[in-house]
This record gives structure tokens, C-alpha cells and sequence, in this order.
């Protein structure tokens, strides 16, 4: 399923990198990846690996349910996050 997903939050820049801690799994049922723009954790195959690395997803995504941490939803400018493309960066970023 190419192109489900759009990671960043890697400061070593190759997909591999962290903030050198870890963020124990924390799922919930109500909080699901049923929409293009949920934001959570990205991990490797350990569940409580989740570090610096996050995803926004590109559309509705059920299998990521309940393996990964959903942590918000982009709730105007999705438009913005289905334009993402590999080489991007992020200059900033406001949370309300």
C-alpha cells in the first residue's frame, strides 16, 4: 500500500533516527486513523519504540488502528498534507 502515509520527525534525516528516548504505546479505540490528515507516533516493530518520529496519514488507514498512537487530526489545510512530497521540510509548526 505505497503512499498511505507521510513520515517526518527523523533528525538524523534517513528514516532511522530519534530523540535517543522512547514513548510507550498508548492506544485507544476512540482515536483512529479514519481520515487523510491523523497524526501519530511512528514506530519500528517494537510497540513502545515510538521516539521523535510522527506520520500524517493520506486517507483512511483502519490497519494502523490500535498499533500506533493517533495524537491529533488536522482539522483545516488537509489539502496541505496531501501535497507532501519525499525532500519537503518542515520550517514550523503551531499547535492550538
Amino acid at each position: 500500500m505505497a503512499n498511505f502515509v507521510v513520515q517526518g520527525g527523523d533528525p538524523d534525516g534517513n528514516g532511522t533516527g530519534g530523540s535517543g528516548k522512547h514513548i510507550k504505546l498508548e492506544v485507544t479505540p476512540s482515536l483512529k486513523h479514519d481520515t487523510a490528515g491523523t497524526v501519530a507516533m511512528a514506530r519500528s516493530a517494537a510497540p513502545d519504540s515510538a521516539s521523535s518520529q510522527f506520520y500524517f496519514t493520506l486517507g483512511s488507514t483502519p490497519h494502523l488502528d490500535m498499533n500506533y498512537a493517533v495524537f491529533g487530526k488536522t482539522i483545516s489545510g488537509v489539502e496541505n498534507v496531501l501535497k507532501l512530497r519525499e525532500g519537503d521540510t518542515i520550517d514550523s509548526v503551531t499547535i492550538s
